[in-house]
């Protein structure tokens, strides 16, 4: 039997409200999105195959247009996402592995939306003053490029609280000194086989809006992220991922981790999400990979993915 068509739901953006896709996106999105179309071209040469109605993000509107238009939801259940996607998953995950460093060993919360009060959160930043000379952060569990954080050395009003809860609660943990952002990019399968597809260096506005990815082509090909940490952020995405598969997720995702400098100069690094989605670092990655296939970019090459493109070497290089 031939596989069903692919029908892109284009629903960027859908963590925080889970909206169809719109028809006026602002520019970066509409970029990002034009460029997802090409990269799950790439992802089918690469044998990642998608077909049916395949969402950015796979939520229950998602599911009722697949189920309008008689096409699979390609991917993992709207309820499994709903676990996975959530940062409170990756947190406690990271917990669990032994992946928090010991700096940040009981000092990264998980707020569930019954404690997530004004009270609470206030509470909580008060008992991470010690730990946390630059203050203290609540991040939305399910949102997306750094909106709605809240800079907890300015109080929280019970109206943040209440968006918060909205949005499933939040991470409450020390506000740190950023020194580069990475991230990993899998594809898990439905037999639950987890397959590295590759790492990005990612670049991001100071509000951590997604702009764009820096990759090393590595011997093998692979986009790949240049410097000491690169093992890190691939071995401990890896276990994450592994843990989302365990839950039942299927389809495309990405772990974000970062590198940050304490009071005393050392840099660590830190896990801080799953998408449970396509990503912006997974299009750049499969472009990337795009490049490698059609030899416009060998192994030892830095490419850059920006405005929807991928900016290969010179052709003389």
């Amino acid at each position: 039997m031939a596989s069903p068509a692919r029908v892109l739901f284009a629903n960027l953006g859908a963590e925080e409200g889970d909206q169809a896709p719109s028809s006026t996106p602002p520019a970066h999105l509409r970029q990002l999105g034009d460029a997802w179309a090409r990269a799950l071209d790439v992802a089918d040469v690469l044998e990642l195959t998608t077909s049916g109605l395949v969402a950015w993000l796979n939520t229950p509107r998602a599911s009722a247009e697949a189920a309008r238009l008689r096409l699979p939801l390609w991917g993992a259940e709207p309820a499994v996402v709903d676990i996975v996607h959530d940062k409170g998953f990756c947190a406690r995950a990271a917990l669990r592995l032994g992946l928090l460093e010991p700096p940040l060993v009981g000092a990264v919360h998980v707020v569930d939306v019954h404690e997530c009060t004004q009270d609470r959160l206030l509470e909580l930043a008060l008992a991470l003053k010690p730990r946390a000379p630059e203050g203290a952060i609540a991040k939305p569990r399910r949102g997306t490029s750094g909106r709605g954080r809240l800079d907890l050395r300015r109080g929280v009003t019970e109206r943040a609280a209440a968006r918060l809860r909205r949005q499933g609660g939040a991470i409450v943990e020390p506000w740190l000194s950023r020194v580069a952002d990475y991230s990993s990019q899998w594809w898990i399968g439905a037999d639950g086989s987890v397959r590295f597809v590759g790492a990005t260096t990612a670049t991001q506005s100071f509000a951590g809006v997604w702009l764009g990815a820096r990759m090393r082509i590595d011997d093998d090909g692979l986009p790949s992220i240049e410097g000491v940490h690169g093992r890190d952020v691939v071995d401990k995405g890896q276990l994450i991922v592994r843990e989302a598969a365990r839950a039942g997720y299927v389809g495309p995702c990405g772990v974000d981790v970062f590198t940050w400098r304490d009071v005393d100069g050392a840099v660590w690094t830190h896990v801080c999400e799953l998408n449970a989605r396509m990503t912006g670092g997974l299009v750049a990655v499969l472009l990337a990979r795009a490049e490698v296939l059609a030899r416009r970019a060998k192994p030892g090459d830095v490419v850059r993915y920006a405005d929807g493109a991928i900016v290969a070497p010179p052709a003389n290089h």
